[in-house]
């Protein structure tokens, strides 16, 4: 990692680890798509993760009073590797992307915009409000997507036994337990059936469950795989599925991986193999807005 670390106890006893470093080095450690992607398509993941690194450092974290920090290296902020990315295999085309957008950000208002983006949509992209609630924000509407066909999770398929899913349920607190023997879907809820017990669960509900116990429970069957071998990321990849009943299993039929709003990334992948520049990419996703050169931390 470059920087410094620092290594600190917390008011819970656990010990906490931060990486302080410059800005644009952080940048340079950020793995959130294939690095081997066309170069437009990098460069605008680079924009749309520093217009967001940048709204977040205006809002630092806070755990206990004691742990500050500006943004955690997961999914739930952005995924940081630090030196495995840029010296890693293709990093030198992620490092010439950071360089080659030094400070460039999208400005709505005179401030960062918060460029919300995620892996594979369902076919469109949704409005901030609807997802997270809030203020709709003009630069993130719903817009159709027709660039991320090339995604693994395009579409997708998962198969889960009764006799897994029972367990599964049961352990959530969603099924009161003995074989299932029916499963419905209708109007958005999936309906469970057996030996005289009932069960109803909305679509994220299911998804809930079965991320968390099916991993959990049976880490060497789920996720699953599809017929070429790709390993899904999340045993139930997103909320837009369908649901049915094939023998004695549940079989969800769905598209997509992430939230919904802002940029698709395997779009952004897409649309730089027909010809598009980063910055008509960016403006696609994020209400036209183009990015600006500003001063950067």
């Amino acid at each position: 990692f470059r920087g410094t670390v620092e290594i600190g106890r917390s008011s819970d006893g656990s010990l906490f680890v931060i990486g302080e470093l410059p800005f644009e080095d952080y940048l340079k450690g950020i793995a959130e798509v294939p690095r081997r992607w066309h170069m437009e398509a990098l460069k605008a993941q680079v924009v749309a993760a520093r217009s967001y690194a940048l709204v977040r450092l205006r809002r630092p974290s806070d755990e206990a009073g004691a742990l500050r920090y500006d943004l955690c290296a997961t999914t739930a902020c952005q995924v940081y590797m630090g030196m495995g990315v840029e010296a890693g295999p293709w990093g030198d085309r992620w490092v010439r992307a950071v360089e080659e957008t030094a400070g460039q950000v999208l400005v709505y208002e005179g401030n960062p915009a918060e460029t919300l983006y995620f892996s594979t949509s369902n076919g469109r992209t949704f409005g901030n409000e609807r997802v997270f609630g809030g203020g709709p924000l003009p630069y993130l509407r719903g817009i159709r997507e027709r660039d991320d066909g090339s995604s693994p999770l395009s579409r997708w398929r998962v198969t889960v036994p009764f006799d897994d899913l029972a367990r599964f349920l049961d352990f959530a607190d969603e099924w009161p337990g003995g074989r299932i023997r029916r499963v419905v879907f209708r109007d958005g809820a999936i309906r469970i059936r057996g030996a005289g017990k009932v069960a109803s669960l909305d679509r994220d509900d299911l998804r809930d469950a079965l991320n968390f116990w099916a991993r959990c429970l049976e880490p060497g069957a789920y996720p699953t795989s599809e017929p070429d071998g790709y390993r899904l990321p999340q045993t139930v990849p997103s909320i837009w599925y369908r649901a049915s009943q094939r023998g004695r299993a549940l079989v969800l039929e769905g598209r997509g991986w992430g939230h919904g709003v802002g940029m698709v990334q395997w779009g952004a992948s897409g649309k730089a193999e027909r010809g598009l520049s980063y910055g008509d990419i960016l403006a696609a996703y994020y209400g036209g807005l183009r990015p600006r050169r500003v001063k950067v931390p």
